[in-house]
């Protein structure tokens, strides 16, 4: 199951910075279908075998992926960029570019998770309760190492008959109170992703969230990963192309810590510089 919750980072990272989760299921119409035929445990298998079969993710220590983000409102389309490092066992950093340049950062390593608006510089420390929670649960979704099983709290499976080929739909709930459930739709002939929804909570309003994943492409040796995919989430749609996927790069430790304020940095200098001096006497 480990390449099933990463097909979905990119998109999700692009709008993690303002969206949280809240637990109306209204919005998702999860319409009661029939028992599935399969388990959980047996899909998650299915899954694997067909996006990682040779372990190559499950495996890896730490992963780079970059994609181009196209947005589209109200008819405007806006293009920016992501990069999502990853370093086992809990350690994220997911920049936004816009023209080149870095102006969004959320890092996040061992609970503790922050965002930096690099225009202004200024870090701010994400909260405990519902915005740590959301990112944590955001963070053991892109671990390769854990299933849906240790993510989430409950997970069921029903299959959708009317549709040929059938389609299993699993209800992941974090258990979290806030948290709507992930919902995957799962095509049983290919065993691929078709669709994933959640509801998200911004600006006041709760929006249905979908991500339709298309053009399933190898990387690395046979890592299987949709190319590009579709969110829509309120009047928006964002589109985007995974342009660079690497497992094992060497990352440095400061890549997943905020950046030291410039007049701390000053405040050591000065202090390094007077030590100095005082050697020399």
């Amino acid at each position: 199951m480990n390449t099933l919750k990463r097909l979905f980072l990119p998109a999700v990272a692009a709008v993690l910075c303002f969206c949280m989760g809240c637990e109306t299921n209204e919005l998702l119409k999860l319409v009661p279908l029939e028992p599935a035929d399969i388990s959980v445990e047996k899909l998650i298998q299915r899954l694997t075998e067909a996006t990682d079969p040779q372990m190559e993710y499950h495996n890896c220590k730490s992963y780079l992926m970059k994609q181009e983000l196209s947005v589209v409102k109200a008819g405007v389309k806006d293009v920016m960029a992501t990069e999502v490092r990853f370093q086992a066992p809990d350690k994220m950093r997911i920049t936004t570019f816009k023209d080149n340049r870095p102006s969004f950062v959320e890092i996040y390593n061992g609970g503790k998770a922050w965002k930096v608006d690099c225009s202004t510089g200024k870090v701010n420390r994400v909260p405990d309760g519902m915005p740590i929670q959301l990112m944590t649960l955001f963070v053991k979704m892109g671990t390769p190492s854990l299933d849906l099983n240790k993510i989430f709290k409950n997970v069921t499976i029903e299959m959708d008959i009317r549709e040929n080929p059938k389609v299993y739909r699993l209800i992941c709930d974090a258990g979290i109170e806030g948290i709507a459930p992930y919902v995957y739709y799962i095509d049983s002939r290919t065993n691929l992703i078709q669709r994933f929804e959640t509801v998200m909570y911004a600006q006041g309003e709760e929006y249905l969230y979908v991500n339709i994943p298309a053009d399933y492409t190898r990387y690395e040796k046979d890592i299987l990963i949709p190319a590009t995919s579709t969110v829509t989430l309120m009047d928006t749609v964002n589109i985007s192309r995974l342009k660079e996927f690497k497992i094992n790069p060497v990352f440095a430790e400061s890549d997943f810590l905020p950046p030291v304020p410039f007049s701390h940095q000053k405040k050591t200098l000065r202090d390094a510089f007077k030590n100095k001096k005082q050697d020399k006497k």
